[in-house]
Order: structure tokens, then C-alpha cells, then sequence
């Protein structure tokens, strides 16, 4: 979606929506991400003049990776999110985006709504670790926890039988 501020009126209110889908090779960048169906964007926005306020409303069917068997999680977002974009170079911050061209294409904030609604870990209901064997072993986090308390050996342990 690209915002032509050639085009707006200032202190004009503009909204619309639409539909948008992503190339595939895109999502082959995200580890746990596999595709993003049915994603809806409503946009409202006003010029300022010097600053384009723009609101990005996103709702999406997401097939996401389950981290255990590796299958296909269905995940539903919703998400909102405000920008502020200048073409003065001055203006620009941390929280307003330096877009020096007359067009904001909007997809790229788009895809960052996207990706940060997505939990860091997704396990599949229902799904467990898969059995451990002699070439790997797969311990959950308690699992782990246990483990390294037990072998809580430091390496300056073998100076404690040294006689000096």
C-alpha cells in the first residue's frame, strides 16, 4: 500500500482499506513464520504538512511453525500501530521516519506490524518434544534447569585439592 502525498489535502482526514498479500520469499527469512493469509489493512491518515500521521490497522491468518514438531500452527492477529513519516531530513527521529519521495510505501511497516505480533515460541496444542536418542538428546526448560544445577562444577574446583 503506497500513500501519494502529492495527492492529500492538508488536515484532510483519509481512510481505506483493502487486502494485501506477501511474495512466499519473504516469509523464508522468518524461522517461524510459513505464510500470512487473508490480511486485511485499514489505513487512516492526514497530512500535516511537514508530518504524515498515518494509522495501520492489520488482521491476518497466520500459518506459523510449531517449535516442537516442526507442523503448521494456525495464528490469528490483530494489530495496531501509529507512524509519523516527514520528507525533511531535520525532522526525522526515532519516532518520525525520514521518507524523503513524495510516496510512503507502507508495506514494509506493514510486514514489521506482522512479524512483531508473533510469539518468540509457538508450540503446537498437544504437541512434545520428540524422544531423545543416542545422537540427541531434547530437554524442556525444567529438564535443562535441573541439569545444570547438578553439574555445577566450577573449573577452579580442582584447585581446591592442591596443596600449595
Amino acid at each position: 500500500m503506497v500513500i501519494n502525498r502529492k495527492k492529500l489535502a492538508l488536515n484532510h482526514i483519509y481512510k481505506e482499506s483493502g487486502d494485501i498479500t506477501f511474495d512466499k520469499e519473504v516469509f523464508l527469512k522468518h524461522s517461524n513464520l510459513r505464510n500470512a493469509e487473508n490480511c486485511h489493512v485499514d489505513l487512516t491518515y492526514v497530512d500535516y504538512g511537514d508530518i504524515l500521521n498515518v494509522t495501520i490497522k492489520v488482521e491476518a491468518d497466520l500459518t506459523l511453525i510449531c517449535a516442537y514438531s516442526l507442523e503448521d500452527v494456525p495464528f490469528h492477529i490483530k494489530t495496531t500501530d501509529k507512524f509519523e513519516f516527514t520528507a525533511e531530513e531535520k525532522l526525522s527521529s526515532g519516532d518520525i521516519f525520514y521518507a524523503p519521495r513524495n510516496t510512503v510505501d507502507l508495506d514494509p511497516y506493514i510486514l514489521g506490524l506482522i512479524l512483531t505480533s508473533i510469539p518468540i515460541r509457538v508450540i503446537k496444542k498437544g504437541a512434545k518434544l520428540p524422544e531423545s536418542d543416542e545422537c540427541i538428546r531434547f530437554l524442556d526448560e525444567d529438564e535443562l534447569e535441573k541439569e545444570r544445577e547438578k553439574e555445577k562444577e566450577s573449573p577452579f574446583d580442582i584447585l581446591k585439592d592442591l596443596e600449595i
